[in-house]
């Protein structure tokens, strides 16, 4: 997430040791936001198995996250779209740099799932062969 702010603040001109403006802190603000948002979306459809990654479970299996996940997508839009609501939050529209850094956070929370999903699943099938018995599910 703090990769998501120093990108914004990087990218628009800002240098250590400077004060950004703060139209640019304000857009910081906003990357940083819709980085931790889209993480958050991303994990709750990653937390449905504690096995499998979620490129292999069906998204109709649990149709409530997706409707939560749908809910906090146009939250999302309605945060960024309706201006008073986003001044008085004090954010701003990420840049393009800023939804790179968002997306690229859901990604990283997927893609780190699936890295513990698999040595979790390596480690259950060690412990299977040595004669013990797992109690995990899915």
């Amino acid at each position: 997430m703090a990769v998501a702010f120093i990108a914004v603040l990087s990218s628009s001109g800002w240098r250590w040791g400077t004060v950004p403006t703060a139209g640019t802190l304000a857009m910081a603000s906003g990357a940083t936001f819709a980085a931790i948002a889209l993480g958050q979306m991303a994990n709750a459809f990653a937390c449905r198995s504690d096995t499998v990654p979620v490129w292999r479970l069906a998204i109709r299996d649990n149709l409530f996250i997706v409707v939560a996940v749908a809910a906090e997508l146009l939250l999302l839009a309605v945060f960024f779209g309706v201006t008073p609501l986003t001044q008085l939050l004090g954010g701003s529209p990420p840049p393009t740099v800023g939804w790179i850094c968002a997306f690229g956070a859901a990604s990283m929370v997927i893609v780190a799932d699936a890295a513990h999903k698999y040595v979790r699943r390596r480690r259950l099938s060690r412990q299977d062969q040595w004669g013990k018995r797992s109690v995990l599910g899915r």
